[in-house]
């Protein structure tokens, strides 16, 4: 035990929690339409602003599809003020950093910065919104980036290109039937009027909410968004989305040959409504019955009878009715006939026979235990407050949430279950080397579906010094017990959390056999003096809590993230899994045989393959290599 740090982070009990309410959040309206959200937290000096622009896939036509997210890159190109790559220098400059993301509905661009940079921050914003340059040199750039990103996403990633196939099956009339990158032979025709008529409908400050949460005052933020936004004039409303999508009355499938898949990858995806519908959240609480977490359904089923090496299922956000997804890759001796039954057979039981009280128990811990992480970064609030107000109609109703979903009975379940998962509104997608076995969908189970993320590219900082306030860690204690174990503790008060990590200075640096570090954390858990494997889980998962193991190149990892009231469960289990791991033989070998059949797939993807071989040259001769 010796050489193990362990840091714990601490929350007080829930009567002592200082927990953001609806009343901290305040909200104007500027003469333009723009709607400014504002949450007042001074934990620490920083503060994030979140722009939603409701503007992605589904406002798009045939022939400028993907054009949303083109201009998620356009958007960092130059305006008239802070010319080509001036916006990234200057935030950098300010001490600030950025992202931006694209999805079927929204189009949302994010900005961390030092409290001081506010003003910054706003005249970048104002500036791209009313004086973008949408000039022909940058353009044509960007467009060959974009068709770049959209050649290597599919190369790398076998559940995106079922996915785009798959959409286009499910889809007859919405527009949500094209992936959010864009079609091809789209990227390559939008012309400059189109771009220029596209900014100026979409980018108006009537068709935006901002978020801004962090160190901030509410009357300073009135301030700036006066002083910049305000004077933004407003535009005559986009066009709205009438199409409704048919009902479907049958099941479709769709086949997709790709001579890298080495095992069969399953999409099934089902009709649902949209995100602000009243069955939404028996909808995600069976989603996380059936995918979320180690002792769910189809992870009990599948990947632990091996017939699976993952399985997940996943529901965007959506302002219209949507798909529910399930994605599931094949182990190594299962064909895509055996994959799709088994998947089969566990959705039939939802709806013939529902679930146990205590199944769903579960699952509402683990929306809880959600629920309080959103809380506990200002990023979480201002990302999470956003969402809530466009998909859900009203940031309030997030705090209205663990009630929703607290009101869900086993039989909302067991109804939303049979009313939606029938095969006629069923489609199917395969994907696999050979076209008899495309009847799959995913390699890279855990990646987001309708997501489009992309990072600005780094720029040079000048040298201008960054507008920081003083900041101060929060007050810790550190305790070396008597067999020499480091404690690092941590109180925190916003939720009431309490995350544990562990580090073993054992890393992949060490490994006398490859992999060792790595499979030896990974054993870790599969059972321990207290609990066997599926025990373990079963908890775990129960109290919405998380547990996990896994080795770096300097160390190995075991973290935890529970809720206070919790305490006296997990942290025994803590202490068994570090200190009593029984090894046990039966999932050892069932957690390598999957280990190699993983390491197999990754050589599916180009990006995995020369990243591995970058490191091998770039550390030639060292522990590193």
């Amino acid at each position: 035990m010796k050489n193990i740090a362990l840091t714990l982070i601490t929350s007080m009990m829930a009567l002592s929690v200082q927990a953001t309410t609806q009343e901290d959040i305040k909200s104007f309206t500027l003469d333009n339409g723009m709607k400014i959200l504002v949450l007042e937290d001074s934990s620490i000096p920083n503060a994030n602003m979140y722009l939603f622009w409701k503007v992605g896939s589904r406002n798009e036509v045939p022939g400028l599809t993907g054009i949303s997210h083109f201009f998620e890159h356009m958007m960092f190109n130059g305006s008239a003020k802070f010319g080509p790559k001036m916006f990234d220098r200057t935030m950098e400059a300010a001490g600030g950093a950025n992202n931006a993301y694209t999805s079927e509905n929204v189009t949302v661009y994010t900005n961390w910065f030092p409290a001081g940079a506010m003003e910054t921050i706003f005249d970048l914003e104002a500036d791209r919104i009313a004086r973008l340059d949408i000039d022909a040199a940058m353009v044509e750039s960007e467009r060959g980036v974009v068709a770049s990103e959209r050649t290597t996403g599919l190369e790398n990633s076998n559940w995106r290109v079922l996915q785009e196939e798959l959409k286009g099956a499910a889809f007859r009339a919405h527009p949500y039937s094209w992936s959010v990158i864009g079609h091809e032979s789209d990227i390559a025709a939008w012309s400059l009027e189109d771009l220029r008529e596209y900014h100026s409908i979409y980018y108006a400050p009537n068709n935006a909410v901002v978020v801004i949460a962090g160190d901030v005052k509410l009357a300073e933020v009135r301030a700036m968004a006066d002083k910049y936004f305000a004077p933004i004039p407003a535009k005559a409303p986009p066009r709205e989305i009438k199409t409704l999508e048919p009902e479907q009355k049958g099941e479709r499938r769709v086949f997709v040959k790709k001579a890298s898949v080495s095992t069969p990858n399953l999409m099934l995806a089902y009709h649902i409504p949209e995100t602000a519908h009243p069955d939404h959240y028996a909808l995600d609480l069976l989603a996380a019955i059936l995918g979320e977490g180690k002792s769910s359904r189809l992870y009990q089923s599948l990947v632990n009878n091996q017939i699976a090496l993952g399985v997940e299922t996943y529901m965007p956000e959506s302002f219209d009715p949507n798909l529910f997804y399930f994605y599931a890759v094949a182990a190594a001796d299962t064909d895509a006939a055996k994959l799709e039954q088994a998947l089969l057979a566990e959705i039939a039981k939802v709806s013939d026979t529902g679930v146990t009280a205590a199944e769903l128990e579960k699952v509402k811990n683990l929306r809880l235990m959600d629920f309080y992480r959103t809380l506990e970064t200002i990023n979480g609030k201002a990302n999470t407050i956003g969402t809530f107000e466009l998909f859900m109609g009203s940031y309030g109703k997030l705090f209205s949430a663990p009630e929703e979903y607290n009101k869900v009975t086993p039989q909302d379940i067991q109804r939303v279950a049979s009313q939606y998962f029938i095969r006629a509104n069923r489609t199917v997608g395969g994907a696999g080397s050979m076209i008899r076995q495309l009847v799959t969908a995913t390699a890279a189970v855990g990646l987001v579906f309708s997501l489009s993320a992309c990072a600005p590219d780094p720029q040079t900082v000048t040298n201008v010094a960054p507008a920081v306030s003083s900041f101060q860690m929060p007050p810790s204690e550190t305790v070396i017990l008597d067999n020499g174990l480091t404690l690092m503790l941590m109180p925190q008060t916003e939720v009431p959390l309490i995350t544990v990590n562990a580090v073993v200075r054992a890393g992949s640096v060490a490994d006398h056999v490859a992999g060792i570090a790595s499979i030896t954390a990974q054993s870790l858990l599969l059972g321990n003096k207290l609990a066997s494997k599926q025990e373990t889980e079963l908890l775990v998962d129960s109290l919405g809590a998380s547990l996990n193991a896994d080795s770096g190149v300097e160390g190995s990892y075991i973290g935890a993230d529970f809720m206070t009231k919790d305490a006296e469960q997990m942290l025994p289990l803590l202490k068994a899994v570090l200190t009593g791991p029984t090894f046990d033989q039966t999932e050892y070998s069932k957690l390598l045989k999957n280990k190699v059949a993983a390491l197999a797939q990754a050589k599916e993807s180009p990006r995995a393959v020369i990243g591995a071989y970058f490191n091998a040259q770039l550390f030639a001769g060292t522990q590193y290599a």
